[in-house]
């Protein structure tokens, strides 16, 4: 299991580890726990999500060569082991090892949340922007958060 899965959403992921786990391991033949295999892994899960995301785009009027989905799935993994890099220079200079779920510290989760909601806005653009262009100005969502700040 990767470590940065204690931050990131994965409904999705469940029901596309199956086939990126079988995959990986036995058409592949990577090791399970080998950090090849772990990236790999989740770079199979994040290309399957897109697959199924997709659907939605052109549900919306984007063709699938406009699309986004596909870029933006696929730079998913890069946000794993951006996040996995960092939180393993961080234990090897502080000195610290994992925990338990239950004994992350509260300013590690708050850090998790801030970092996950900066990696999603930097990199949503490129899916939801097509999306938003065939909205004609209605926008993608029946409500706005933005008008109440402008």
């Amino acid at each position: 299991m990767l470590l940065a899965s204690k931050f990131w959403h994965q409904g999705m992921g469940y029901s596309l580890r199956y086939p990126s786990h079988y995959i990986t391991t036995n058409i592949l033949h990577l090791e399970k726990h080998s950090l090849l295999g772990k990236y790999v892994y989740a770079m199979l899960v994040f290309q399957l999500s897109g697959i199924v995301h997709i659907v939605g785009d052109v549900a919306a009027g984007v063709s699938v060569r406009d699309s986004g989905v596909m870029q933006w799935f696929s730079i998913q993994a890069l946000g794993f082991i951006i996040e996995d890099t960092f939180i393993a220079l961080y234990r090897k200079i502080t000195g610290t090892k994992a925990r338990p779920d239950s004994k992350i510290p509260t300013w590690q989760k708050i850090f998790g949340f801030i970092w996950v909601c900066a990696w999603m806005v930097w990199t949503m653009p490129v899916w939801t922007y097509p999306i938003s262009k065939e909205s004609d100005g209605k926008g993608v969502l029946p409500f706005s958060f933005v008008q109440y700040v402008s």
